[in-house]
This record gives structure tokens, sequence and C-alpha cells, in this order.
């Protein structure tokens, strides 16, 4: 989704993920994205566990924000970047 808002120096573009268009989903997945537990999410929305994995299933699925710490350790002997110009 894109939430625009004009400037006196042009406009300004916000971006975000579309995630539902019904609310309580797009809090569900929120705070499971931010790495709640699902028991404390469905008590909070008054929901049984049950309930809250079906709307997660119908929802775009949780990625993890970043590559893994170890990645550049893990792959950085496979690559010779010697002839690389600055």
């Amino acid at each position: 989704m894109v939430q625009v808002a004009t400037k006196p120096e042009g406009y300004r573009l916000a971006y975000s993920r579309f995630v539902s268009r019904v609310r309580d989903d797009r809090a569900i997945w929120a705070a499971i994205a931010k790495g709640n537990d699902r028991s404390p999410v469905a008590n909070a929305m008054k929901m049984s566990l049950d309930e809250i994995d079906q709307r997660l299933i119908k929802l775009r699925p949780l990625r993890p924000p970043h590559a893994p710490k170890d990645l550049v350790t893990c792959y950085a002997g496979l690559f010779d970047f010697t002839g690389l110009k600055r």
C-alpha cells in the first residue's frame, strides 16, 4: 500500500505491505510478525488458537525481515573479490 502526502517541496510516499482489508487480520499478522506467540495474541483478540490459525492461513506468509547474521561468515570463502575495483 502507498500513502501519499503533499509537502511544499513535493510529494512524500510511504510504502507498507498490504496484508488484509480487515483490521483484526492486520493486527494479528503484525503481532505475529513481531515475534509474539499465538496464545497471547489469541487472548488479546478474544479468539481461539484455531481462529488465529485460520486467519493467518489466508494472509500473506510471514518472512524474516533480515538475512541471518551468520550469512556473510558462512559464504565468505566462496567468492573472490580481489579483482574488483572500488
